[in-house]
Parts: structure tokens; C-alpha cells; sequence
């Protein structure tokens, strides 16, 4: 068997997660010495009960058949000692010793950016995550987030609607999708981007495995976005990750009566800096991205129409009925409602009950 599959051993061994891991191959210099390494040896490293019960896992351990388990699930893995692996993610503590992964792997090393939030966002959560996510998107970044209910759904979505790239970081094995009810958007971000775990194919979720996955999120991103979140909010763990990860951390303001504010703006207090839209976040990096409006950048010119610019700048801010739109935008009924059928079309905006028109929204 090769190196890579005694990394997949060495991954799955009780008790050894990827900090310790990294210390015993760098202690070995390869992974074959250590695992011919007897207690005595390993010893130099770990704690003795520690050493005792990686010597007995290694005489126990079927190699071939973990890796054979991996190949057959048809995900692709790379490993800490793989140029592939993405360099932001080996900056992290504890950094995963291999990750598992469906889609494009490429894109792991991509500009990213993570947006997280509550599961049961308000209207207005779910439609400014989208539209954050869309603009980012048109600003040639890849969009992280955990592929949960809410606000992580819509963030993947967002990106999506743009045909840009998205990497979903699951709490369980990449082959189970969980939710179930996501299963279309995980069909999707398969084809279309990447879905990646430090869990071995066939792990099912269990409530400790996402806590520890949100450090892969923010790992792999630049900055972190919070689109509200509730004072116990998974989501505040990952803000928490990329604080202690050097990474930015972004909240969004919410009333001050939603719940699910409470959390962003406390972490507004503790230094997140406030951003109202995508352009906030684009500007800490590369202001020369700026776009005009929101949708004026050269990768989307020929997407939409000088017109439904218009129409986007106009809707973006609150929904509107079709004769608020006809008169803002200085056109009859008949010169906007083809151009709005054909926004509908895009996925740009959609019509609510009563001709009432809101942008990218569920």
C-alpha cells in the first residue's frame, strides 16, 4: 500500500486528530516508520496510554480495506502531505490530516469567503444572504458554507444563481446528504462545485461533528459572514474559529426585536465589523473589484441588460408593485412587464402575490 493509505489509517486511528498526527509524522519524518514504530518509540511523542492504544490499533487495522472502502464510495481524498491540500486550511489548529471530497478539488485553494447563519432565518435573512452571496460571486469569489437549513442554504444558492463556485463542508461522511430535503442543491453543488468532510464515507451526522466541521469552514476562507444568528448559534462557533484563525469576521444588523439578531450584534460589540452589503466586504480586499451597482462587472455584462440593471437597483432595496416600478423607472406597462418576465426567467427576481416584484428570494 502506498503512503496515502497509511495517512487514511493514521486518520481514523482513536484519539489521533490531526494536530497529533502532525507531530508524529514530523517526529518519524515518514509515515511507514512510524507505523512500524513500537511503544517505546512513540512514547518520545504522546502520553503512554495514548502510544499503547495507537500500537494496538495498528495491529488491528485493515489498511486496504479502509482504503478500498474510500475508492468504492467514488469521492476523491487528498491528504495533509498533498500539494493539492489547500494552504489555508494547514494555517488552522488541529488541521484535518485528510479530507474527503466530492466535485471540483481545485477550487479549495480559490479566494473564499464563508457566510453562516441560523437555520430558520426571517425574509429579510434569507434575501440579503442570497443577494450577498450573488454579489460576492460576480466578484470572483467561492462561496463556503455547511449546506444546512436557512441561511447556509440560501449563501450556496445565492452563489449558484451566478454559475460560480461553492464549497459545501459537511458534518458527516460526503456521501450522506443530510438535511434530506437538500439533496437537489447537493446534486448541484456536486456538479458545480465541491462537497467536502473530514469524515470517512458512510459517517452519519451526530450533533459533535458540526461544531468540529466549522473550523474547516472558516479555515478555508479569508473572512466569515454571519447573516443572524441567535445567542447559542452554531454560527457564532465558526465566527469564534476564524477569530482564533486570524480570519475577518462580518456580521449583518438585524432588528433589534429578531432573536436571531442578538447574535450578530453581539458580535458587532466585540469588534465584527458591520457591512450593509457585498461591496463592504469587497472593499477590505480588492477594492479595484467595485462594481457599478450590483450587477455592472464584465463577467456579467452580457447576463443582464442595461434595463433590468435598472429595474435590479430599484427592486434590491424593497419589494415593489408593478406600478411603483413603472413609475420609479420613468416606463409604461408595456415597455417593463416583458423585461420583468424575463428577470423571472434569470432568477433575478421573483413575483410575489398582487404583482409585486422581490429580489432572489425562495
Amino acid at each position: 500500500m502506498d503512503n496515502r493509505a497509511y495517512l487514511l489509517a493514521l486518520h481514523q486511528a482513536p484519539g489521533i486528530g490531526g494536530k497529533i498526527a502532525r507531530k508524529l509524522l514530523d517526529y518519524f519524518g515518514d509515515i511507514k516508520k512510524l507505523w512500524g514504530a513500537n511503544v517505546t518509540e512513540i512514547e518520545e511523542v504522546v502520553p503512554t496510554q495514548l502510544a499503547n492504544a495507537f500500537v494496538q490499533y495498528k495491529k488491528t487495522v485493515n489498511i486496504e480495506k479502509i482504503y478500498e472502502h474510500v475508492i468504492s464510495s467514488g469521492c476523491w481524498f487528498i491528504t495533509s502531505e498533498d500539494g493539492d491540500y489547500p494552504n489555508l486550511v494547514k494555517e488552522i489548529f488541529n488541521p484535518p490530516l485528510v479530507i474527503f471530497g466530492k466535485g471540483n478539488k481545485e477550487i479549495l485553494s480559490n479566494q473564499c469567503l464563508a457566510i453562516v447563519g441560523c437555520r430558520k432565518p426571517s425574509y429579510y435573512g434569507q434575501q440579503m444572504a442570497r443577494k450577498i452571496s450573488s454579489e460576492l460571486t460576480l466578484s470572483q469569489w467561492t462561496i463556503v458554507s455547511g449546506l444546512a437549513k436557512g441561511i447556509d442554504t440560501c449563501a450556496h444558492m445565492g452563489c449558484l444563481l451566478q454559475q460560480g463556485n461553492t464549497i459545501a463542508v459537511l458534518g458527516s461522511g460526503v456521501d450522506i446528504i443530510y438535511p434530506k430535503e437538500n439533496k437537489k442543491i447537493y446534486d448541484e453543488i456536486t456538479e458545480k462545485g465541491a462537497i467536502i468532510s473530514e469524515y470517512l464515507p458512510g459517517t452519519t451526522p451526530v450533533p459533535g461533528n458540526f461544531p468540529a466541521r466549522n473550523r474547516i469552514i472558516s479555515g478555508l476562507s479569508l473572512g466569515v459572514l454571519v447573516v443572524e444568528a441567535g445567542e447559542k448559534s452554531g454560527a457564532l462557533i465558526t465566527a469564534d474559529f476564524a477569530m482564533e484563525q486570524g480570519r475577518d469576521v462580518f456580521a449583518l444588523p438585524g432588528m433589534v426585536t429578531n432573536p436571531y439578531a442578538k447574535g450578530t450584534h453581539s458580535l458587532i460589540k466585540q469588534g465584527a465589523k458591520l457591512i450593509e452589503a457585498a461591496t463592504d466586504i469587497i472593499q477590505e480586499y480588492y477594492p479595484e473589484r467595485l462594481f457599478y451597482g450590483n450587477f455592472g462587472n464584465s463577467k456579467n455584462e452580457q447576463f443582464i441588460s442595461g434595463v433590468e440593471k435598472q429595474l435590479l437597483l430599484l427592486i434590491e432595496k424593497q419589494p415593489l408593485h408593478i406600478d411603483e416600478i413603472c413609475f420609479l423607472a420613468h416606463k409604461t406597462i408595456m415597455e417593463i412587464s416583458p423585461v420583468l418576465l424575463q428577470m423571472e426567467m434569470k432568477g433575478l427576481i421573483k413575483q410575489l402575490p398582487g404583482k409585486i416584484y422581490s429580489y432572489m428570494i425562495d
